[in-house]
């Protein structure tokens, strides 16, 4: 698995980590966690989603996915969404739902264009 770059700040996430570990990285519970890794990352729920914001993470609204992810921990806080990339991000993440292995695919193929 590759790295999909922050649309904000460009910083590399590892693919593998945002999908399977970055939620072991959050205050939830150790039963939301398993909850959430046993049902192979999905769903990505609201509490999901609090939690990784709480982290610093920042998702468009309506996102289904982590990697549909707009903001990560490393962005400064004055630094500007590039909002073609974080829209472009978002209408993947909608059109290709659960194929998370698809998402990440057209995320790295797009970064390098």
């Amino acid at each position: 698995m590759g790295d999909l770059c922050c649309p904000t700040c460009g910083e590399p996430w590892d693919a593998y980590h945002l999908r399977f570990d970055a939620v072991w990285e959050t205050d939830l519970s150790e039963h939301a966690k398993k909850i959430y890794s046993d049902g192979g990352c999905k769903p990505f729920t609201k509490e999901i989603r609090s939690a990784l914001e709480r982290d610093g993470w920042s998702f468009p609204e309506g996102a289904t996915s982590v990697m549909s992810f707009i903001r990560c921990p490393s962005c400064p806080e004055d630094a500007k969404t590039d909002k073609d990339k974080a829209e472009l991000r978002s209408v993947l993440t909608e059109v290709l739902g659960d194929d998370e292995d698809a998402i990440q695919c057209e995320l790295e193929d797009l970064e390098n264009l």
